[in-house]
């Protein structure tokens, strides 16, 4: 049980990962936004969107690096949140 609770937090930030990854390529794939541009024919909706999702999955995978370490070094005041 105790090791459930210390890798909970994990699969959530994995989760957002994966989500994020799959909406971004499937939202930039879409027909709508490959023909829509945003700046006179030379950045489409689909760019767009691609790199604001993949920058929401890096940007979670960072926070989870940076959470991880955090609680590595601060084991009294983490808790649970690091294994060892």
């Amino acid at each position: 049980m105790q090791m459930n609770k210390e890798w909970s937090w994990v699969g959530r930030f994995v989760a957002v990962i994966v989500v994020a990854l799959i909406l971004a390529a499937a939202i930039g794939s879409m027909d709508l936004f490959a023909k829509t541009f945003v700046i006179s024919g030379k950045l489409s909706a689909a760019h767009l969107v691609r790199f604001l999702g993949y920058s929401t999955a890096l940007g979670a995978l960072w926070m989870l690096v940076s959470a991880r370490r955090w609680c590595c070094s601060n084991r009294a005041v983490a808790g649970l949140l690091c294994s060892t």
